[in-house]
């Protein structure tokens, strides 16, 4: 019976909903002998969104087979609490993947170089887009994984490293362990987990610009091989280790019952931080999707025998 009472969160009002209990609207297809139905600004749209678009009635009660004014068949799925047009896939299985990490570290050209990685190598076997977190507790919280970017340049051992190339300082320290226990009070408060309880949604954390800190062999050993992990999580825990992250490594296992660490660059060489954004040379991104196969394995939602050869080998 589980599998019939499962539940996904919708992408937009994060509430946690039955795929098999969908609202619909009306098609506007009304039958002939029967009055049409017009369009009209949504009452429960106006409360979430502000919106005041008119659209066509909704379908009541959920489980009804046509519009009971016009007798209009079905139109497209809704979410029940929000109103919100649901996407054709929407289903159990859906992965929302809440994106955190400190200011500059990384976030948003790793989201790039991942779609990139996605398009041109994972089309076998990801069904999913990756999502990044806009800083909405309400999306972490609903979120069935987290990905914590970390910058190693914001690590006071790599001080002189960030000094010679010009970065800026970086956050208050401490911020980046606030941030995943500010992300751990949300998922227990909306679930209602105590305290004493570790979060049960697993948790990645990927180390960014390894290219900075990493030798040649290692970079032309990640291959650019979207299903590479290049390095073995207990490797990038313990450079963290090393780097001072101490404290860190302990929020984040206190907190979250199931973490991997990961490692890797999404432009595959070190930039000119002077200058530009990024090197003259074409992306190379390595190991960037790691943590997303990690997600969805978990998930079920890939089966790959290199996959989880390579995931397995790598923990």
């Amino acid at each position: 019976m589980a599998i019939f009472n499962s539940t996904a969160p919708c992408p937009y009002c994060y509430t946690e909903i039955n795929p098999r209990k969908l609202a619909h609207c009306c098609s506007g297809r009304s039958q002939h002998d029967r009055t049409p139905c017009a369009k009209a600004p949504d009452s429960t749209r106006q409360r979430h969104f502000g919106d005041s678009d008119p659209y066509w009635p909704v379908i009541a009660p959920v489980g009804s087979s046509s519009c009971r004014d016009c007798g209009a068949a079905l139109g497209p799925a809704i979410c029940p609490a929000c109103h919100s047009s649901l996407p054709l896939e929407f289903s159990a299985a859906h992965l929302q993947i809440g994106v955190m990490g400190e200011y500059n570290s990384g976030k948003s050209t790793y989201l790039a170089a991942l779609d990139s990685e996605i398009q041109q190598s994972g089309s076998d076997f990801l069904q999913g887009e990756p999502l990044e977190g806009n800083g909405a507790f309400a999306y972490l919280a609903s979120s069935t994984a987290i990905l914590l970017v970390l910058d190693p340049f914001n690590f006071q051992t790599n001080a002189g490293s960030r000094a010679v190339r010009g970065l800026r300082e970086p956050c208050h320290h401490g911020a980046c362990e606030r941030i995943v226990q500010n992300a751990a009070i949300a998922v227990r408060q909306a679930r209602g987990i105590k305290l004493t309880k570790a979060v049960p949604v697993p948790l990645a954390c990927f180390v960014a610009k390894m290219d900075a800190f990493s030798d040649v062999g290692d970079r032309e050993a990640a291959t650019y091989d979207v299903q590479r992990v290049p390095y073995s999580s207990s490797q990038v825990r313990a450079r963290l280790d090393a780097w001072g992250a101490a404290n860190l490594i302990h929020v984040v296992e206190t907190e979250f019952a199931t973490v991997r660490y990961f490692g890797g660059s999404a432009l595959g060489s070190e930039p000119d931080y002077a200058d530009a954004p990024q090197s003259g040379q074409p992306p190379r991104p390595y190991g960037v999707a790691a943590p997303l196969l990690w997600f969805m394995a978990n998930k079920g939602l890939v089966r790959s025998k290199h996959l989880d050869q390579n995931l397995k080998e790598s923990a």
